[in-house]
């Protein structure tokens, strides 16, 4: 399955959000990002409540899968912490709003960051997203139109 790349972006005049297909291998990431502002758009990052509400949607709406998150900071008794929670949602989804806490918790309060999320999904033939901090998505090529734009509403409705 090969993957499609976006990145994030706010139209500065009206506060539109949208994805604009990226391509990593044939595009300079900071011509790209400067081209989009040529044209009237503000890059957008995923902060950690936007990652936490896109987390929740992609859980709920697509019972996906939340495989991995990795942290702006190195800390390996907080990573084993979160790795248990995850571990324990694959057996029971109720451990989400447990997971949701601490992540709101570490963000608001020590100031912990979310750098990076890969969650499965399995309707539609199945997806595969990785989002990054910087507003990078990274979808499963099948699903890159319907997910890149569930996205930018789910960003929109959070940084607006």
């Amino acid at each position: 399955m090969r993957n499609l790349y976006g990145k994030v972006f706010k139209n500065t005049q009206t506060g539109d959000v949208k994805c604009f297909p990226y391509d990593p291998t044939n595009q300079n990431y900071y011509a790209f990002v400067q081209e989009a502002n040529k044209s009237g758009f503000q890059q957008s990052i995923f902060t950690s409540s936007v990652m936490i509400s896109i987390i929740e949607h992609f859980l709920f709406k697509h019972s996906a899968v939340l495989s991995e998150i990795e942290f702006l900071i190195e800390d390996e008794l907080l990573n084993q912490e979160i790795n248990n929670i995850l571990a324990k949602m694959k057996d029971n989804a109720a451990f989400w709003s447990q997971l949701k806490e601490r992540l709101a918790f570490l963000s608001r309060y020590d100031s912990i960051d979310i750098k990076k999320i890969k969650l499965k999904g399995f309707d539609d033939g199945g997806f595969l997203l990785t989002l990054r901090v910087n507003g990078i998505v990274v979808v499963s090529e099948n699903a890159y139109n319907t997910l890149s734009i569930e996205i930018s509403e789910i960003v929109r409705k959070v940084i607006n």
